[in-house]
């Protein structure tokens, strides 16, 4: 057999080996990218080159739970809204997050009566943390008197709070710490609703002349303290009238958007001119519920 032949035959076979592990080479190279971007986004674009770009899924807090550190149990969702009584709650307190199952680290940043800050690496991620796992470090929430009390919790790809990070959830913590001799309405004031103006306040001796004031007006009352679970507001010379205003500004025809007063027509009375009874009352929890404060009852003077 000629050796230009023999020559042949050894070069094709090593050409033939050496594209048959180039195939296995790739198939298993995609097994592995298909393992590793289980929990990504592939997108392949066909052209000249082969292209792929990756992104990791979205990492994110879905919501946040007040812990009772004293019996390990979960008291209720806390959001916007949520009014935290101390009065009410147990004095040993911790903050859980729930997060997206990408999530590997929670940051948690506290600014209250004084700035704190923790990092969790595992499950439950908690304000104050866990030790040992599930037995929830207590924590007081002493509120800022003279600013905001805020929460910042941040998810991360990665532990202790590296790699890509998502979005913050940030809120602002409604602390009271009330009892009935301390809700009080402090004072009640005539607004021009179409403006979103605070026109003068209104007591027992206020007369209110229509034909001098703007059409939409409302009421708006000021309370202590000054975040209260509800306000109540109802009116005697219109049967069945009952607004209750959860949030403040707290307001006769309530607001929407926030701050957007809505407008009324006075005087209240089925009559044209004649006097009106307002009964504005404060309470420790939302929807008129809970401990009930001091109401106050004023008759309005309108004429026209």
């Amino acid at each position: 057999m000629p050796y230009t032949y023999i020559l042949f035959i050894c070069v094709a076979k090593i050409i033939l080996k050496s594209v048959i592990m180039k195939k296995i080479i790739l198939i298993f190279s995609i097994s592995l990218c298909l393992i590793y971007c289980s929990t990504e986004e592939i997108e392949f674009t066909h052209n000249s080159e082969s292209k792929v770009t990756t992104k990791l899924s979205s990492l994110g807090i879905t919501s946040l739970i007040l812990i009772d550190a004293e019996t390990d149990t979960e008291l209720f969702p806390i959001g916007e809204s949520t009014i935290l009584d101390l009065s009410k709650l147990p004095k040993s307190l911790n903050i859980k997050a729930l997060t997206t199952d990408n999530v590997r680290s929670v940051k948690f940043e506290l600014r209250t009566s004084s700035s704190f800050i923790k990092i969790e690496n595992t499950k439950p991620y908690a304000l104050f943390g866990d030790n040992p796992r599930g037995d929830f470090n207590g924590g007081l929430l002493a509120p800022n008197s003279d600013g905001d009390n805020i929460i910042i919790v941040t998810p991360f790809a990665g532990r202790n709070a590296t790699g890509q990070s998502g979005t913050s959830l940030r809120l602002n913590l409604n602390f009271i710490n009330q009892n009935s001799s301390q809700l009080k309405i402090t004072s009640l004031f005539l607004v021009d609703a179409d403006n979103n103006d605070i026109l003068f306040p209104i007591g027992e001796s206020t007369l209110i002349d229509l034909s001098r004031l703007p059409q939409n007006l409302s009421i708006k009352a000021n309370t202590s303290p000054d975040q209260v679970g509800s306000v109540v507001f109802e009116l005697d010379a219109i049967p069945n009238f009952r607004n209750i205003e959860n949030t403040a500004p707290y307001l006769l025809f309530g607001d929407s958007p926030r701050g957007n007063f809505i407008g009324g027509n006075l005087p209240l009375s089925s009559t044209a001119n004649g006097n009106n009874i307002i009964s504005v009352t404060p309470y420790s929890s939302r929807n008129g519920e809970g401990t009930k404060g001091e109401t106050s009852r004023i008759q309005l003077n309108v004429i026209n």
